[in-house]
């Protein structure tokens, strides 16, 4: 999975980087991040359920906003689920463990937000249980660079020393790849 994952960020990356005005919004990366995993891992896990209202749930592995509102879920495929009803319905299917979740941020034109609100998402994953969790900040225009990042430490990144773990915050500009460091 985490191979799939890491195809699809490189190629949403080298999109943005190539033209970051074809991304007005913050949902424009998201849905094509989303299609590009999909399109990868369309695989389903079939779950038991109790009969509120179903028996069987055919599930697939990645979701948007799912459970605590992750911009990004890809489902443990392997988990061991406790289906326990919530008010008579089986509302389980809702919070099965996330292998890894993704969280996005766009600065766009006009927008005056910081690193610190990827740094959040990022702690907001971590607590909630995610295995892999990443925080990529979009910022559309390369010169606004250094007030997004303010104080905060970054280093120029390339993916291939974060395939194997799959965790950190990023930030992606036309020109740059940098990671959070502290």
């Amino acid at each position: 999975m985490k191979t799939q994952i890491i195809e699809a960020i490189k190629t949403v990356i080298l999109e943005f980087q190539d033209n970051p005005y074809a991304f007005l919004y913050e949902e424009d990366i998201r849905a094509t991040l989303f299609y590009e995993i999909r399109k990868r891992i369309s695989g389903e896990i079939e779950v038991a359920g109790r009969g509120n209202p179903e028996q069987k749930y055919r599930l697939r592995g990645v979701y948007c906003e799912y459970g605590k509102k992750i911009d990004i879920a890809c489902l443990k495929m392997d988990s061991q689920i406790d289906p326990k009803p919530h008010r008579g319905q089986d509302t389980f299917i809702y919070n099965i463990p996330v292998e890894i979740g993704i969280e996005l941020k766009y600065r766009k034109i006009g927008d005056n937000f910081t690193v610190q609100e990827s740094i959040k998402d990022y702690d907001k994953l971590k607590g909630i249980d995610v295995t892999n969790c990443l925080a990529i900040a979009f910022v559309q225009n390369d010169k606004e660079l250094p007030d997004f990042l303010g104080s905060v430490a970054s280093t120029h990144a390339e993916w291939l020393p974060y395939t194997k773990n799959l965790d950190g915050i990023f930030v992606v500009t036309k020109n740059e790849l940098r990671k959070i460091t502290n």
